[in-house]
């Protein structure tokens, strides 16, 4: 870990940990509400990634179809794509974007 305060998702700033938790801190032990924010964080950040890759893929297939000039394919990845988002909203993934 960078030492960089850890935001625990949902909530605003950076949080505290307890006079108990800074001591073992303190003697090389990571505390376990430290562990179990940062592997929220991580996650979080897992989704985005896999979010971004997914979004890159469709705009690269769609523009390598555009510049071919072929609307099948584009017409798939449209289609890829609405399907793609009715799922993630049946999910209820992205609420926070």
């Amino acid at each position: 870990m960078s030492g960089r305060p850890i935001n625990v998702p949902g909530e605003k700033g950076p949080r505290t940990i307890s006079t108990g938790e800074a001591i073992a801190k303190g003697l090389g032990f990571q505390p376990v509400s430290s562990m179990k924010s940062f592997e929220a964080y991580k996650t979080l950040e897992d989704l985005k990634s896999y979010r971004d890759q997914k979004q890159e893929s469709f705009a690269n297939r769609y523009m390598a179809a555009k510049r071919k000039g072929d609307r099948k394919p584009m017409a798939r990845v449209k289609a890829e794509v609405r399907a793609w988002n009715r799922e993630m909203v049946l999910q209820g993934a992205g609420a926070e974007d």
